[in-house]
């Protein structure tokens, strides 16, 4: 048994071993959508500038319908370029979102938007008006300046491989700069995200990341996995809050 898990161990360090790996943690964005959870802005700065110091990547501070007010105090306590807001591309006025996060000096925005026949059924929208959309927002996310374009595809791990496959190319066609793999409601193993991210990798010549959830307590394994398969950026949130059962947590991923 020890020998089986030193080579477990010895696997997954050469797999990551000369790679550049980024956090990107979502405690101030999606760490508040825990159940009883609700951080002051004085919460959300303090927070802020500790991930900062301690070296985080990357840090999901909003979304684009935050207030401004909040949203220039929190890069104010951070490097600026650290600072990623996520733009909900399935609401109405994602492009007023998007205008938003440029005014407010954003740099890095990532774009979402419901990929899976589940929520397309749910929104009554075709996979044609979701690819549309998709597109438009990251083009337009690009003319209005903005240096970094993540498309992120809601609900990845449910989606029709065909549509997912045409929707990754198309918005790094048009300008994204990086994609991601989202297990939104928590139904992936391990295998399955390593050989998705994998799929990913032989579609899109760009940097990949990883959104996994704990439903089934497999968030830390899936993420993991997804690193081990090609993935460069992984999402966490501290002391594993997040949405339902929370995220990935930060200390146990790093």
């Amino acid at each position: 048994m020890g020998a089986y898990g030193t080579g477990i161990c010895i696997s997954r360090q050469n797999a990551l071993r000369g790679r550049s790996i980024r956090i990107n943690d979502c405690t101030l964005r999606e760490g508040e959508q825990t159940s009883d959870v609700a951080f002051s802005l004085h919460d959300k700065e303090r927070i802020a500038a500790v991930l900062d110091e301690a070296g985080v990547d990357r840090i999901q501070i909003a979304i684009g319908n935050s207030s401004q007010e909040e949203i220039r105090s929190l890069i104010a306590r951070m490097r600026r370029a650290k600072a990623e807001v996520l733009i909900i591309g399935f609401s109405a006025d994602w492009k007023k979102q998007i205008d938003v996060a440029i005014e407010c000096g954003f740099h890095c925005l990532n774009i979402a938007y419901r990929t899976s026949p589940y929520l397309l059924k749910i929104m009554n929208v075709s996979e044609e008006e979701a690819l549309a959309t998709s597109v438009g927002a990251v083009e337009y996310a690009k003319k209005r300046g903005a240096e970094t374009v993540i498309f992120s595809p809601t609900d990845a791990t449910r989606s029709n491989w065909r549509f997912l496959k045409k929707i990754y190319a198309r918005t790094v066609d048009a300008g994204a700069d990086e994609v991601y793999v989202l297990d939104t409601v928590g139904v992936a193993s391990p295998v399955a995200m390593h050989r998705l991210v994998r799929k990913v990798k032989g579609v899109v010549k760009k940097p990949i990341g990883v959104h996994t959830h704990n439903d089934y307590g497999l968030g830390l394994a899936n993420s993991l996995a997804a690193l081990e398969a090609g993935a460069e950026t992984v999402d966490t949130c501290v002391n594993g809050l997040g949405d339902r059962v929370g995220n990935p947590a930060l200390a146990e991923v790093v």
